[in-house]
Formats: C-alpha cells, structure tokens, sequence
C-alpha cells in the first residue's frame, strides 16, 4: 500500500495563507458563544492545518476547491474540539441555554443510543453522495454550499466570509442549489435516498 505524499510545504502554505482572513472568519462564525471564550480560533485553524498536511492527498483526489475542503478539516477539529470540552472539562453547556433539538445538535450528527448499524451505513453513504456531487461543482459553488449548509452560516454570514455583498450570496447560493439539484438527479434519481 503507497503512504500519501506529503504536501509541498510552499503548495500547501501558499494556498492556506491566501484563505486565512476566511477561515478565520468561518470558525469565529461556526463557534458556539460557551466554546468561543475556551478556545483560540487560531488553534483551530492551526490543527486543521496539521490535518491537511496529513490527508494532502484525499484534497488531490476529491476534486473539491482548496477552501472547502479545508472547511471540512476546520469543521472536525471544531466537533472534536467540542467533544473535549464536554467530556474532559466542566460542561460549557451548564454555561448557557441550549434549546432542545438546535441546529448545533444536528450537525454535530449526535445519535440517540438506538441508532441501528444499518441507519449509520445509510448516513455515511448519503454523506458519500453528497460529497460527489459537490466535487462537481465550481469553486465558487462548493464554497457556498459548505459554508451555508455544512458551516450552518447564514447567507448573510457566509457573504461576510467571502468578502462579497449579501445579494451576491443569494444568488450565488440560489445558482449552487439549482446545479447540485440537476447533477444529484441526473447520477441519483429524485431523492436518492440509499435502499
């Protein structure tokens, strides 16, 4: 079996010094307020750089645009960040409210005990499709669609990440939507929901 390449550390670097002000951006967006005053976003984007260095060449073979991909990265670390704090900490969540069912809840995928190993097979098989498609998409569009729909900003937040007006988001996400929909139709069927 080949051992991944390391990445050329001027590739790799360069192309993490252009997204740095946005990735900064998205995890002070992505942080909940009882995590945000524990954790240095700097210390998260420095161990999702790590990550990247190590998994360089899954970048290489999703097809996927630097930035969301690295968004994805930025995304584990926060969960497994998250995941510290309530294990190994004093529970940030004793800190605030947290409403039953938040959208924080959702993307952190938390299953109930009674998940059946058919029901988690079926989710990682969806979260497969989705990552196919989306490796189809523009830059511009994978962007979007993982900050709005992995990164749970809104578009609003999302435009300020980017560095583009609101309206531009809208549409940019609107033409993203539209394009994920035709290519996930065309390869999956109307739902493609796995049997």
């Amino acid at each position: 079996m080949e051992t991944p390449h390391p990445p050329p550390v001027d590739a790799l670097r360069q192309l993490y010094e252009e997204a740095h002000g946005k990735l900064l951006a998205f995890i002070r967006w992505r942080s909940t307020p009882g995590l945000a005053g524990r954790r240095d976003a700097e210390d998260i984007l420095q161990a999702a750089y790590f990550q990247a260095q190590k998994r360089w060449q899954d970048y290489h073979n999703s097809g996927m645009a630097f930035y969301p991909w690295f968004c994805r990265l930025v995304l584990n670390c926060l969960f497994d960040d998250h995941d510290y704090h309530s294990r190994h900490c004093r529970d940030y969540r004793a800190e605030q409210a947290w409403p039953d069912r938040s959208s924080m809840q959702m993307a952190l995928g938390l299953q109930s005990p009674g998940t059946s190993p058919s029901e988690a097979a079926g989710r990682h098989e969806i979260q497969e499709r989705i990552d196919a498609i989306l490796a189809q998409l523009s830059p511009e569009h994978q962007e979007i669609m993982t900050l709005i729909h992995f990164g749970e900003l809104s578009k609003e937040q999302a435009a300020e990440v980017l560095g583009i007006a609101g309206n531009a988001a809208r549409q940019r996400y609107a033409r993203a939507r539209v394009k994920f929909r035709e290519l996930w139709k065309a390869r999956y069927g109307e739902d493609g929901l796995p049997t």
